[in-house]
């Protein structure tokens, strides 16, 4: 990671963009790809192919991660995740396993989440102090610095 604007993409980023691909609203993705150095993960990865159902689906898939770093799940993360994991069970949230390997992630990168549904995380990064960003602040700013300042990541 080279650069003070990274992004985490969250898989809800890819299917906002691969639904929307003949439509003429703006596609998040794009967008989040000029303005940020964004990563993704594995998980994420294999939830959009999966969903996949002929070829034609799964080329423009991978054609969406291009320019996207797809991190993969380091041994040391393993801790993180079965920490998130229990934190989630002892504080009875709503969170899901996938849900504490995207947090765990973030929290070891220390990479900011983009993701569409930010009350599913909220409460999760809140204890972990991971930052998240919104749809709006995305869709209303064209500076990467504006975002992270509105984001209260600088």
């Amino acid at each position: 990671m080279k650069s003070r604007f990274e992004i985490f993409l969250d898989t809800d980023i890819y299917l906002d963009h691969l639904c929307k691909s003949k439509k003429k609203e703006g596609s998040l993705l794009l967008k989040s790809l000029t303005l940020f150095n964004c990563y993704s993960s594995v998980i994420n990865a294999s939830e959009i192919f999966y969903g996949c159902t002929n070829e034609i689906q799964l080329e423009k898939a991978k054609h969406s991660f291009y320019g996207t770093g797809v991190l993969g799940i380091p041994y040391k993360y393993s801790l993180s995740i079965a920490e998130v994991s229990r934190t989630i069970n002892s504080a009875k949230l709503i969170n899901s396993f996938r849900d504490a390997v995207v947090t765990a992630i973030c929290k070891e990168t220390r990479l900011p989440l983009f993701t569409l549904n930010t009350n599913r995380y909220i409460e999760l990064f809140r204890i972990y102090g991971v930052k998240l960003i919104s749809k709006e602040l995305i869709e209303k700013n064209n500076s990467s610095e504006i975002i992270f300042k509105k984001a209260k990541i600088l």
